[in-house]
């Protein structure tokens, strides 16, 4: 009767570490010449934001907001293929198992 619940609570382990592993996972996305950068984590949380002061000043509201826009995706993209790298699919079978 128990043993589902060791299964469940082996999971729940796994997904932590998962998730524990997956927040140490970073990437910059860029744009303008990298004026404006985006980090995101593996959870796909975005983690910073920088603009460069210069482009800041020059810059109008709507062109920073393109350029974030652009940065967001570059970094969505670029933690998109880091995480399929750093993908184990012999991990993924056991957690299924």
């Amino acid at each position: 009767m128990f043993g589902k619940f060791g299964d469940l609570a082996k999971l729940a382990k796994m997904a932590m570490e998962q998730s524990k592993k997956l927040s140490q996972i970073e990437v910059t996305g860029e744009a303008e010449k990298g004026a404006v950068r985006v980090r995101i984590n593996g959870k796909m949380e975005v983690v910073g934001v920088t603009v460069d002061e210069e482009y800041f000043a020059r810059a109008d509201h709507k062109s920073i907001a393109k350029a974030f826009l652009k940065a967001h995706k570059d970094a969505f993209k670029k933690i998109q293929k880091e995480l399929r790298k750093q993908m184990d699919v012999n991990e993924i079978m056991g957690m299924l198992k």
